[in-house]
């Protein structure tokens, strides 16, 4: 589904799983995907920011604009240039996706945003998901923005993210829910892996692990590479 809608023009994707479930995984395999097929992917972990960047939008949004441009090899010394003057910068940002980064791009532009749940402990996190909602709005309106594809990934409620559902950019477009794996897909995980779990062990794998992603191939991962039996 994902690897689908990126290749398409102008598209909003969110994924949503408790954590180590394969979001991130899923994620970068997307944008590989993506890349593959002539567009360029802008990957951002919002975990490796620091505190003092998510104190004010204005420095958020100052860099992501900057980490944006220098991952698109494009002049990071116009964002100071769109930067200036009294406006917003929630405006300043999409001024500079509008009249720079996409009029400068030939080609597709992804823009995978990971953990974006860590935007909760911010003053400002209503306001930066109502400005993803308007950058997939501009579609309707402004062609250009359809060379942008957003992809959200989340753990949480979308309706614990932003109370107003017209405001919300996760529940837009496509939505991918991640669940645990059932017995038919650990059965192919274990032989993909070479079949480490004999069937007699089969039902006690699952019934401690319960099909979870991270924790399933931990286990057989394992097993495999330390040379484990089930039952050590």
């Amino acid at each position: 589904q994902l690897n689908r809608e990126v290749r398409r023009a102008g598209t909003t994707t969110t994924i949503r799983a408790p954590r180590q479930t394969g979001k991130s995984s899923l994620l970068v395999r997307g944008a590989h995907h993506a890349r593959q097929h002539g567009a360029q992917a802008v990957n951002l972990d919002l975990q490796r920011l620091d505190a003092e960047r998510l104190a004010s939008p204005d420095l958020f949004l100052r860099d992501l604009a900057e980490y944006i441009v220098r991952r698109l090899r494009l002049d990071p010394a116009r964002v100071e240039q769109f930067w200036q003057g009294s406006l917003g910068p929630q405006d300043k940002l999409t001024y500079l996706m509008e009249d720079y980064v996409l009029a400068e791009s030939d080609s597709p532009i992804i823009l995978a945003l990971d953990e974006v749940d860590r935007l909760l402990n911010t003053p400002f996190y209503s306001d930066f998901f109502a400005l993803l909602r308007s950058w997939h709005n501009s579609r309707a309106l402004d062609e250009q923005w359809d060379r942008l594809n957003l992809v959200m990934v989340i753990s949480t409620e979308p309706h614990q993210l932003i109370a107003d559902v017209n405001q919300s950019p996760f529940n837009v477009g496509l939505k991918i829910y991640l669940e645990d794996f059932d017995r038919d897909q650990v059965r192919d995980l274990n032989r993909r892996h070479g079949s480490p779990v004999s069937e007699p062990d089969f039902d006690q794998l699952v019934a401690l692990l319960g099909g979870h992603p991270y924790l399933t191939r931990k286990a057989m991962y394992t097993m495999v590479i330390e040379g484990r039996s089930w039952e050590e």
